[in-house]
């Protein structure tokens, strides 16, 4: 079992996913790497905060108090931190959009 998150799921992150697994299955790939949460790794080991233009407004303690603003979202109810998710980084359609 392998799970994709997502909603809906990034495209580029099914596409890889299935590609990975059909070479796992003919034999030119080892096992695929997952998570505890059975999400493949190099999709899903890093958090939005890691790929986020605004953490070092989060580092530096600088809080947006309305949207709009550039600095760090977290106190308007960004969960950049926690979640672990590939689209800031990689964006949504041809690398634009995400978070």
């Amino acid at each position: 079992i392998v799970c994709i998150p997502g909603c809906p799921v990034h495209p580029d992150n099914a596409s890889e996913t299935l590609l990975y697994l059909l070479y796992q299955a003919a034999g030119a790939a080892p096992m695929i790497p997952l998570d505890e949460e059975l999400r493949p790794t190099w999709l899903f080991g890093a958090t939005v905060h890691e790929g986020c233009d605004r953490a070092g407004y989060y580092e530096q303690g600088q809080f947006a108090e309305e949207y709009g603003s550039p600095q760090c979202l977290v106190k308007l109810g960004c969960w950049g931190p926690v979640v672990k998710c590939n689209v800031p980084k990689r964006g949504w359609i041809n690398g634009v959009g995400g978070c």
